[in-house]
């Protein structure tokens, strides 16, 4: 736990590590995202102690039409009868933690369960989204209607904040008489982005004290791997718990080529070994979640290929040539790369722990964000 208004680069590092680990074992978004909320809940406090924050919240869009009936009616009720499509993305609370007891269940909390993104109109009569939007540097046409050809552009901001110092009184904060004033909220921040799929995704804090300008700068290792625990269970699991999987519901191009391209691995082994890989079959899977991790890759040439946000978990690449490869923000947990050649690999964010990086080439490599095999976060 770490006094919130005097957080060091150190703390911020060990709770980012912990955010970046949150996504293994779990069987649904929910389940993930709760464990986000609560243990950012718990872990920012007071000096005496106590929770820094009255509340903190994860939401996540998501399409009308795969939302369970109940939230279905809490969008409807917030349009009044409007006509909502079954593509419209919703902005959907996932998870919640707080001071008052209702705060700590989804199903018990009232209202912003579901917020319908209907259209551009729509959005900029809800203040505090339209803000939270324009604040992470993406528009609100895009995240209405994602576009695939620029979403790996936005997916690359690891920094996205959204920033309110003073929410007394703020045209972006609502709920003053319900909410602001008698729960003493001071400050509200949000960290969060775009993700792979085109959804967007955002943690909320209301903070019962003021959050330093400095401070929130140190929630860029927040950002960038609760981002990357999002985007590894986004797609894999359901979003909430026993509910049906939306992986393969969706109508838009984008989650039918991510349908297409993922590769499964299951109870399969490929050898490799001695092996140079044509990278072109991997290419068109830039964009989507790859699960390789029963693939050896002993001495195979890797050279330039793009694993982008791939898991490769538990693979053998011993001797493996990546020289030149992408690999941001891929999970390597427990992965031999005993003498691997990684020469100007990008490495930026990778998940390093219990990896075995003997005799590994790591020369002008870009090690930028990486969690190492200590669990530290690599700094040049």
């Amino acid at each position: 736990m770490h006094d919130l208004q005097n957080l060091t680069q150190e703390n911020m590092f060990n709770h980012a590590v912990q955010l970046r680990n949150m996504d293994v074992g779990v069987s649904s978004m929910e389940q993930m995202a709760g464990q986000m909320v609560r243990y950012l809940y718990k872990n920012l406090t007071l000096p005496d102690g106590n929770s820094a924050c009255a509340l903190v919240r994860f939401f996540k869009t998501h399409p009308y039409q795969e939302l369970p009936e109940d939230l279905q009616e809490s969008a409807q009720g917030i349009l009044k009868g409007r006509e909502i499509h079954n593509a419209t993305k919703c902005l959907t609370l996932v998870a919640t933690a707080g001071d008052n007891s209702q705060w700590n269940s989804r199903k018990l909390s009232v209202g912003h369960k579901a917020i319908p993104l209907v259209d551009e109109d729509s959005v900029a009569r809800i203040p505090m989204i339209s803000q939270l939007i324009s604040q992470f540097g993406v528009s609100v046409e895009n995240v209405i209607k994602p576009d695939p050809e620029i979403i790996l552009n936005l997916g690359k901001r690891t920094f996205n904040v959204f920033y309110i110092p003073e929410a007394m009184n703020s045209p972006y904060i609502p709920a003053q008489e319900e909410f602001v004033i008698p729960y003493q909220i001071k400050s509200v921040l949000g960290i969060g982005g775009m993700l792979l799929s085109g959804n967007i995704f955002t943690i909320i804090l209301f903070s019962k004290i003021e959050i330093p300008f400095h401070v929130t700068h140190l929630f860029k290792w927040v950002a960038m791997y609760a981002k990357i625990a999002t985007n590894s269970v986004e797609g894999d699991k359901n979003l909430f718990d026993k509910s049906p999987s939306p992986a393969l519901s969706g109508s838009s191009n984008y989650q039918s080529t991510i349908a297409n391209n993922t590769i499964s691995t299951s109870n399969t082994k490929l050898q490799t070994s001695n092996t140079k890989l044509q990278t072109s079959r991997f290419q068109t899977i830039n964009q989507s979640k790859v699960d390789i991790s029963t693939i050896d890759f002993q001495n195979a040439d890797l050279k330039g290929i793009n694993l982008r946000n791939a898991n490769l978990e538990g693979a053998d690449l011993r001797g493996v040539n990546l020289k030149g490869a992408n690999l941001e923000g891929t999970d390597l947990r427990g992965i031999n790369l005993q003498g691997a050649n990684l020469q100007g690999v990008n490495l930026q964010s990778v998940n390093f722990q219990g990896a075995n990086l003997q005799g590994a080439n790591l020369q002008g490599a870009n090690l930028q964000g990486a969690i190492m095999p200590d669990g530290t976060i690599y700094q040049e």
